[in-house]
């Protein structure tokens, strides 16, 4: 069974080439940090809970990415399996902004502090059982419930969907597929609920391919594995996210041209990257694996018929 211990054939061959990626990124990220955190300072009673919401997600896409670009491959360690699911939130938080952002400012922030009140009603609820049933005799504390103020906040979403036409479910918020859908990018909420949701949910495949032995009669599961592969994803997929987070949000969160200008350099290093993870490998299906020179080839060509595109596109624009 041809599977590769701790990621080695995944990763690029040249380990000191794949550091080197690693600590370019890094330094990118570091070059951002600053200009970020000044984005951390948040006015709930000036800016309200749509920015608050949306600075949160913007300061956490950027911390995780600096974290996972901060650790050596060489010291990945069962950790990047666990960290590997923070994407999910990440991105999910990525599709729920963009998708509100359609509202005007009083009705996101109505429909933002909505959300939030019926979520801390459910999770008080749900506390309160788990607790009576496994530790009865530790106190927590549990919401008065209004029935009437539920009824009337889950109405309101219903108003809310109809007048702005929006959405027509009833009673509460699209789910993020379906806001996915609705904002153009379900592409990027379906590869990263699958690949996370490999994770966490459970999933024979990923638990199998967990396993790893020169022989099958003889082979050991541990997170450590592959510890390797989930840090390169974390790594290279915190930084797609921090850059679509910094794209969509630009306006908002008031991103210099400057800041713009250095994410760009963030971002063409990142594309010069022959080989980003997939969801499912060529090596754990013992697929032979396109060469350094095929891909190679292959981005070149994208990116030559990427670059006539546009300029065809720039060249019928002047025309008009």
């Amino acid at each position: 069974m041809e599977r590769y211990k701790n990621s080695e054939k995944y990763m690029p061959a040249k380990k000191r080439a794949s550091a080197q990626k690693s600590k370019t990124l890094s330094r990118h990220l570091r070059s951002l940090q600053s200009d970020v955190m000044k984005r951390a300072a948040y006015d709930l009673i000036g800016e309200g809970p749509y920015v608050g919401v949306l600075k949160n997600g913007f300061i956490k896409a950027f911390e995780f990415a600096r974290y996972a670009n901060r650790i050596d491959p060489k010291k990945a360690d069962e950790g990047a399996y666990f960290m590997a699911s923070a994407l999910r939130g990440i991105c999910e938080d990525l599709i729920a902004l963009t998708f509100l952002r359609q509202l005007s400012k009083e009705l996101r922030d109505e429909v933002v502090m909505i959300d939030a009140m019926n979520a801390n009603r459910k999770v008080s609820a749900e506390q309160k059982i788990f607790f009576k049933t496994v530790r009865p005799f530790q106190p927590v504390l549990t919401l008065r419930e209004n029935a009437q103020a539920v009824a009337d906040s889950k109405d309101r979403l219903t108003e809310i969907g109809r007048m702005t036409g929006l959405w027509r479910i009833e009673k509460k918020l699209p789910s993020i597929e379906q806001m996915a859908q609705a904002v153009g990018i379900r592409a990027i909420y379906d590869y990263f609920y699958r690949i996370t949701s490999d994770t966490v949910h459970f999933n024979p495949r990923v638990a199998l391919r967990n396993g790893w032995g020169e022989d099958p009669r003889n082979s050991r599961f541990g997170m450590k594995n592959f510890c390797r592969y989930y840090l390169f994803f974390s790594q290279i997929y915190s930084i797609f996210l921090f850059n679509a987070f910094c794209q969509s949000f630009k306006v908002e969160l008031a991103l210099s041209e400057k800041f713009m200008e250095r994410l760009k350099l963030l971002e063409d290093d990142l594309n010069r990257i022959k080989r980003w993870p997939e969801a499912l490998t060529y090596e754990e299906m013992n697929q032979p694996s396109p060469n350094f020179i095929i891909r190679t080839v292959l981005q070149l060509a994208h990116e030559q018929g990427w670059d006539k595109e546009l300029k065809e596109k720039k060249s019928k624009k002047g025309k008009t």
